[in-house]
């Protein structure tokens, strides 16, 4: 692994270097003219053009109040929060692609379309672990330890030297899995002005941040096996009695210090990113280094996975979310299934569904801030998202994202996601996973 480290000088040029570094900054838009012009338009390779655009595939977009953006970002102090406004405070213009095209360069097919000039639907079932072929979840499970074992060839992570604040920042390398890790770990710091939320949980846009973070890891996955059906199967832990998957022919069993077991492949696989509770709100000290292995559920934690009736219960709830749209909102579909709501009673707050199943996990899959560590969140959030999309199917006249003024910044409609490009938008995911070349099987629990 190598990295680069510079002192804190000036903020515009700490500012430049921090665009390489924001995970899902393309490598294409991370050379000093893109980072100077804050320009990311690439040509696309096979006509020239920016974003494709000779071809139909895509043209240039300048981002609205771009500027704007960047200096309430920088205003807060403590470092910028990079996420305002993503990708404002480092880009003023970014490839659009036209449907059924994606890519920082709009070079690559959308989800859901494949073939010469993205053409031809492509649909891809997600199952059931427990549905796999011993042999298909055996090469899934491998594959993971591909990705954690390659360098992502596209991205880079930004890290500080060490945990201490005002320490040298640096950019390093980090393999795949790694890096969507990092984007989930860098979405859960809390909001750079100090006040509550992050952006991909509390509010209305959980469900859809989570579906566009399957979907790029998915997107990479192929890229690095070839396997243009990869998939992440889904945990079914519903009425389960215990973690199921949790043997060591699939993610791992623990012993009785909650480390994994000798005979588990994931036994060696290390964590970063940790810690971060002391520094939530310093934006000049990211992923404080630290390395440890996965730990999962001890004996002394007690509770229990959601049952089937939860998820039952859930899917009637008609409203999608409620004011204050944030952790406290009664009544809501959203707020139930992040966790905050008890499914038979949806008036009261009580742990449940999405975090009740990090809680019984314990260990790595317990804290927020590094919960995507552990290679159990990612089937963990496909049944999550598997639930999603049976809400949206059964309510369509309500499947509509709320655009209430007093939505946490962050959670808005219009809102981009941090830290994807091209640039996403929070209702760009509420409508069915068959506009994203995917569905589920076992649709009706």
């Amino acid at each position: 692994m190598w990295s680069w480290s510079w002192p804190r000088a000036g903020l515009l040029t700490a500012a430049a270097l921090l665009a390489l570094a924001s995970g899902q900054i393309p490598s294409l838009c991370s050379g000093p003219e893109q980072l100077w012009s804050r320009r990311c338009c690439p040509a696309w390779w096979a006509d020239g053009s920016a974003c494709g655009n000779v071809s139909g595939r895509g043209w240039c977009r300048r981002l609205e109040r771009a500027g704007e953006r960047r200096a309430a970002a920088g205003s807060w102090g403590g470092g910028a929060d990079f996420r305002l406004g993503w990708p404002g405070y480092f880009y003023e213009e970014v490839c659009e692609c036209r449907p059924r095209y994606h890519g920082s360069d709009c070079g690559e097919c959308a989800a859901g379309w494949a073939g010469p000039g993205c053409r031809r639907p492509h649909l891809v079932k997600r199952l059931n672990l427990w549905d796999m072929p011993e042999a298909q979840r055996d090469r899934f499970l491998d594959r993971l330890l591909q990705a954690k074992r390659t360098d992502s060839p596209r991205y880079l992570i930004y890290g500080s030297a060490s945990p201490r604040p005002g320490s040298p920042l640096r950019l390093r390398r980090a393999s795949l899995y790694d890096v969507f890790a990092w984007a989930h770990y860098v979405c859960v710091k809390h909001r750079g002005d100090g006040q509550p939320g992050s952006f991909a949980h509390r509010g209305p846009a959980f469900p859809c941040w989570h579906r566009a973070y399957l979907l790029f890891f998915e997107r990479e996955m192929r890229n690095l096996t070839g396997d243009p059906d990869f998939f992440v199967p889904y945990w079914s832990w519903a009425g389960q009695p215990a973690c199921d998957v949790c043997i060591d022919t699939i993610f791992g069993s623990s012993n009785a210090s909650g480390l994994l077991n000798q005979a588990s492949r994931f036994q060696q696989w290390p964590t970063f990113c940790l810690e971060e509770s002391t520094h939530e709100l310093d934006f000049e000290l990211v992923c404080p280094p630290g390395p440890k292995r996965l730990i999962r559920r001890t004996p002394s934690v007690s509770g229990d996975l959601p049952s089937l009736q939860d998820v039952r219960s859930s899917l009637l709830l008609p409203i999608y979310d409620t004011h204050p749209y944030n952790e406290s909102a009664l009544g809501s579909f959203r707020n139930t299934l992040e966790g905050f709501l008890l499914p038979s009673d949806p008036q009261t707050l009580y742990p449940s569904m999405h975090n009740m199943v990090h809680y019984f996990c314990g260990g790595t899959m317990s804290n927020a801030a590094y919960s995507a560590n552990d290679p159990l969140f990612l089937s963990h959030h496909a049944y999550i998202d598997k639930i999603f999309e049976m809400w949206l199917r059964s309510h369509p006249g309500n499947s509509i994202y709320p655009r209430d003024p007093s939505i946490p910044h962050g959670h808005r409609a219009d809102d981009t996601m941090p830290p994807f490009i091209p640039v996403v938008a929070n209702q760009d995911f509420m409508k069915s996973s068959l506009e994203f070349g995917y569905t589920y099987s076992e649709m009706t629990n």
